[in-house]
C-alpha cells in the first residue's frame, strides 16, 4: 500500500510538471542537454542535486546554486515549494 502511494505521487509531480511546460510553452533540459517537455520526475530530481539552502541561526538566509532550469520547475510547480 506504502509504494503504491509512493508511485502515485510521484506520477502526480511528474505529470504536473509535464502539464507546466506545455501550459507555458517551456523546456527542460534532459540528459543529453537537449531540451524536452517531457523529463522524467527522477531526472528533475537529479536537477536538483547541488541545490543548497544556507540557514544562520535558524532562519533560511539564501538558496545556493539555483539556475533557470530550477526557476522554471519551482515556476510551474508553484513559489509555495520555494518559500517552504
Amino acid at each position: 500500500m506504502i509504494m503504491t502511494l509512493c508511485l502515485f505521487v510521484y506520477a502526480a509531480l511528474e505529470f504536473r510538471i509535464r502539464q507546466g511546460l506545455l501550459l507555458h510553452k517551456q523546456t527542460l533540459p534532459d540528459q543529453k542537454n537537449k531540451p524536452t517537455r517531457k523529463p522524467t520526475a527522477l531526472w528533475v530530481f537529479h536537477l536538483f542535486v547541488g541545490v543548497h539552502v544556507l540557514y544562520r541561526q535558524n532562519a533560511k538566509v539564501a538558496i545556493l546554486n539555483l539556475k533557470e532550469e530550477h526557476a522554471t520547475v519551482i515556476q510551474i510547480l508553484g513559489y509555495h515549494f520555494y518559500y517552504s
